[in-house]
């Protein structure tokens, strides 16, 4: 009998310290809790920044500052509006449709705490002339080095807080008839908030054609799936459009 009984505790002693081990494990591959995410948020760090897809020590630093309001923006949020935000970034089958574009497959509740936006916008125009005339005219002008910057920035939003943002910037030289030559085009990511999905990017590109600049930009993302890994699981496209003015156009898409 006291064999029967020392054995019962043995056994039941293994079950109680294994299994929130086990749980643990479980609960770091599959999801979230509120808090996970503000001790996230609070720790964010550059190398949390670089892992996510921002791809130099600068971006990061900025994407490190930036941490700091997301994290008072997600602790004004309501306990059940935190865990819908959770559940949005960090389950795969809504991360999914959220970064694929597919956004209207979800359930119509859903679809109104996401959104992506886009903003394009002249952030620099500056003109060197080539004499020590102050005033541009507009045969000053065709001979000058002037040059102009111009970004787009796709954001993704989920219960108004920014959880992803991509960005192109491009700079080039104009005169009056109209862009002359591209100086450099820029695509990267400038935070990632969302601790289940990584960017890299693919490719960036600009060129000159019809006296326009064009700045064009594609990235993939990754989603963690438990024990499976980072899946990649669709692309995004971020582009921009100047001319002498500055911004003319831009696009942002995913899928």
């Amino acid at each position: 009998m006291k064999k029967n009984i020392a054995l019962l505790i043995v056994f039941s002693l293994i079950f109680l310290f294994s299994f929130p081990v086990a749980s643990n494990k479980a609960r770091a591959q599959n999801y979230y809790t509120p808090e996970d995410y503000i001790n996230y948020l609070q720790n964010y760090s550059i190398d949390d920044a670089l892992k996510s897809g921002v791809e130099n020590h600068e971006l990061a630093l900025k994407a490190v500052e930036r941490a700091k309001a997301t994290l008072e923006q997600f602790k004004k949020l309501s306990k059940k509006d935190q865990e819908d935000f959770i559940s949005l970034i960090t389950n795969p089958t809504t991360a999914k449709a959220i970064y694929s574009g597919d956004i209207d497959k979800l359930d119509s509740k859903i679809q109104k705490k996401v959104k992506w936006t886009k903003t394009a916008k002249t952030a620099v125009s500056e003109i060197e002339l080539s004499s020590d005339s102050m005033n541009i005219t507009a045969s000053s002008l065709a001979s000058s080095s002037a040059y102009r910057i111009v970004t787009n920035t796709g954001t993704m939003w989920v219960l108004g807080i920014p959880v992803t943002e991509y960005v192109i910037e491009g700079k080039y030289y104009y005169n009056s008839d109209g862009v002359t030559s591209v100086i450099y085009t820029r695509a990267y990511v400038s935070h990632n908030y969302n601790p289940a999905v990584v960017t890299d990017k693919v490719w960036e590109s600009g060129y000159v054609s019809n006296k326009k600049y064009y700045g064009d930009g594609m990235f993939y993302y990754k989603i963690g799936l438990g024990s499976i890994g980072l899946v990649q699981l669709g692309n995004v496209y971020i582009g921009v459009v100047g001319n002498k003015n500055g911004v003319e156009s831009g696009y942002f898409y995913t899928k």
